[in-house]
């Protein structure tokens, strides 16, 4: 059986190109799903888990499949264990071939820096928009850094509920953190735009390593306000 995978980020978006390629491929059967980020695919994870001997999984870019080069090597790994065939676009992933190997992994690499651009000129808009006074309205209950923590992990697939739980925010704010983020990404190319760079990646490789423990940290209670 040959299997197409498609996936965009958000509701948004249309899946109707990448069905369109996956199915000129010759994909058979075409599975899709709408999910930010890379943490959680339940279609994906459930197709990983029904591939058989002699299957074939087809995507049409890498990163509809991974993002990052440790996600794209768990994912090699269980289709060489079962013998399944994966190919993204016109070429085939042969893992026995090293170069093969070598330009999957560079293609990983490649579209995990990509994904953390985008998020760091997020971050920088967020940043700059603050530094500017732009905010109108009541004070804020959040800085640009727990603004940055929250949209990093909302891009990384965390859910609301997750965010809303670590943070103590009501529902109604983390969405607005989301949604400002999002919208602050689309004008992330404005040369003006070169504030905070340092903390704000900083900040990301923090929060990274520990994800919602660094999160709670940053809205625990401090020694002043006891």
């Amino acid at each position: 059986m040959i299997y197409g995978y498609a996936r965009v980020s958000t509701e948004n978006q249309s899946l109707e190109q990448q069905e369109a390629e996956l199915r000129a491929m010759g994909a058979e059967v075409l599975l899709s799903e709408r999910r930010s980020g890379a943490k959680k695919r339940p279609e994906l994870e459930k197709l990983l888990e029904e591939l058989q001997e002699g299957d074939a999984l087809y995507v049409v870019r890498l990163d509809r499949l991974a993002r990052s080069i440790l996600d794209l090597d768990r994912i090699a790994t269980i289709t060489r264990d079962k013998g399944v065939t994966l190919r993204m676009g016109g070429m085939t992933y042969n893992p026995s071939d090293p170069t093969s190997r070598l330009l999957f992994n560079q293609l990983a690499l490649i579209a995990e820096f990509e994904r953390d651009l985008i998020i760091a000129r997020t971050n920088e808009r967020l940043e700059y928009m603050r530094a500017e006074g732009m905010q109108v309205g009541r004070k804020r209950l959040t800085d640009a850094k727990q603004d940055a923590a929250i949209f990093r992990l909302y891009s990384d697939g965390y859910s609301y509920s997750e965010l809303q739980k670590a943070t103590g925010l009501s529902r109604s704010v983390v969405h607005r953190i989301v949604r400002e983020g999002t919208a602050a990404d689309k004008e992330a190319q404005d040369p003006t735009i070169r504030r905070a760079r340092r903390t704000i990646e900083a900040t990301q490789q923090r929060v990274r390593s520990k994800p919602l423990q660094e999160l709670r940290k940053m809205f625990a209670p401090s020694e002043e306000a006891a």
